[in-house]
């Protein structure tokens, strides 16, 4: 949160000294514009910080449920009695399906994972680039400056 209240009032002075402290319908649009994104990134980074306990929570389920497979078909493998054999068949089918099941989930969250990342770096990147003036709103802030400037 001081990150970006550090970046908006940064953004705030900066387009108080342009305009000599008084600020255009302009500033205060792409101003608006930047605090809306800076919510939307908070938004994603908190998205991000549960999905990331998710695949944690995941993960471990998953290298659990691969433990009790490998145990299972150890069992298997030693069994000797043709009653113990078929129960553990039927468990060892239970055990790969629900490891298969685990990987799949996994494979399914870390993708949206990787997605949302690369959707909030964007955003932040947009945030940086207009704090430093490369794109974005001070396009429209620039544009109302030199029109004060006639």
């Amino acid at each position: 949160m001081g990150f970006t209240r550090n970046l908006i009032y940064r953004i705030k002075t900066t387009i108080a000294s342009w305009f000599g402290i008084q600020q255009t319908e302009a500033a205060a649009t792409s101003l608006d514009e930047v605090e809306e994104k800076t919510k939307e990134l908070k938004v994603r980074m908190d998205l991000l910080a549960d999905q990331e306990w998710c695949i944690d929570a995941l993960t471990h389920d998953y290298m659990m449920a691969a433990e009790r497979l490998r145990q299972t078909e150890v069992a298997y493998n030693v069994a000797r009695a043709t009653v113990a054999k078929r129960k553990l068949e039927k468990r060892l089918v239970k055990e790969q399906a629900d490891v298969t099941r685990l990987r799949s989930e996994l494979r399914e969250l870390t993708d949206k994972t990787k997605v949302d990342i690369q959707e909030a770096n964007e955003l932040a990147s947009w945030l940086e680039n207009v704090q430093f003036g490369k794109r974005g709103p001070r396009r429209g802030v620039r544009k109302a400056s030199s029109w004060l400037n006639r």
